[in-house]
């Protein structure tokens, strides 16, 4: 658990801070339903919101929960709390259904105010129960304790947070484990399966690259002796080597940019087409997981543009080459 007195707001660069209280292996028993180890977390909802705002992990909390905690007897079977738990519970959960929870031998009734798939930081293995921290504080049977903050989520920014927010917790807070986002993308993409998809996939594109790249040079070289010939008719009735560079790099370029852009707004759309047929329940270990596209504007543009530049260079080459045309062979070539 951490101090009361534990205060990231005291780091430049922190955005805000959601308390939350997590239990992993709480009770829950009802009319209609009986679990043991289900997960709960109790958080601050309204600072949650703060922290999640406009990332990956932003969600919508049901109405009931963003009300201020009412009535007498909070926490009986006459006024549950609010809560959300996973949709893929045993045996089904309904909205309005009521169940009762234990934590530290306390018992609560609480009511079923939404269902989620998932909800970020929670296990996806199991079932899970989430609270609004003010209104189990406000059930609480000894008024004067406070619900006990095991989890903060922090939204900071800005060189140095991390080492900053790390001394602190080494002052004063010993014990507790700082993971940043960094650290769980990082974790996950180091997974045997994930990294090497991801590195067949890096693979796959690099050499299709080169392959497009050659490609592209190469039927450039294949018709650079019919150009060649071309270029020494024109040259002969007084084209300069500047304004045949000119006509190839015309005839060459928009073709080429053609090609680099229809190639990648066609890869685009198939990933959006077969991107909600993909199942990846099986590596998620439950069911109901699709293939979410995140399209990558800057490395299209990067890969886009170094197969244009690779053959504009063989274009520009070829255009220099064409400098020293045997203009007397091209006359010649009538009388032959």
């Amino acid at each position: 658990m951490l101090p009361q007195n534990f205060n990231p707001h005291s780091i430049p660069g922190v955005q805000a801070v959601a308390p939350a209280y997590y239990q992993p292996d709480a009770g829950v028993s009802g009319s209609d339903t009986s679990v043991s180890g289900a997960t709960l977390m109790a958080v601050d909802t309204s600072s949650y919101l703060k922290v999640t705002r406009g990332t990956p992990a932003a969600v919508t909390f049901p109405q009931a929960m963003s009300h201020l905690p009412s009535g007498n007897n909070l926490g009986t079977k006459a006024n549950p709390l609010p809560a959300i738990v996973s949709a893929d519970w045993p045996d089904g959960m309904k909205v309005g259904q009521l169940m009762q929870v234990t934590l530290e031998s306390v018992s609560y009734w609480i009511q079923v105010s939404g269902t989620a798939a998932d909800f970020p930081s929670m296990p996806t293995d199991g079932p899970f129960i989430i609270l609004d921290m003010s209104w189990l504080q406000a059930a609480n049977p000894d008024v004067g304790r406070t619900v006990p903050i095991s989890r903060l989520y922090i939204r900071g920014g800005g060189n140095g947070v991390t080492a900053q927010l790390q001394r602190l917790i080494q002052q004063e807070a010993a014990g507790a484990v700082l993971t940043t986002r960094a650290d769980a993308l990082s974790s996950n993409s180091h997974q045997l399966l994930s990294n090497g998809v991801t590195n067949a996939f890096r693979y796959s594109v690099v050499l299709v690259t080169l392959f497009a790249a050659a490609s592209g040079s190469v039927a450039l070289m294949l018709a650079s002796a019919e150009r060649r010939r071309d270029l020494s008719y024109l040259r002969t009735l007084g084209l300069s080597a500047r304004q045949a560079l000119g006509i190839t790099i015309v005839e060459q370029v928009p073709p080429l940019l053609s090609a680099a852009v229809a190639g990648a707004a066609l890869g685009i759309a198939i990933a959006r087409l077969v991107g909600p047929a993909l199942n990846l329940s099986a590596f998620a270990g439950r069911p109901g997981v699709g293939a979410g596209i995140l399209i990558n504007w800057w490395q299209i543009v990067a890969l886009t543009s170094g197969i244009s530049l690779v053959v504009l260079v063989a274009i520009v080459g070829f255009g220099f080459l064409s400098r020293h045309l045997d203009l007397a062979g091209a006359l010649r070539l009538g009388d032959r």
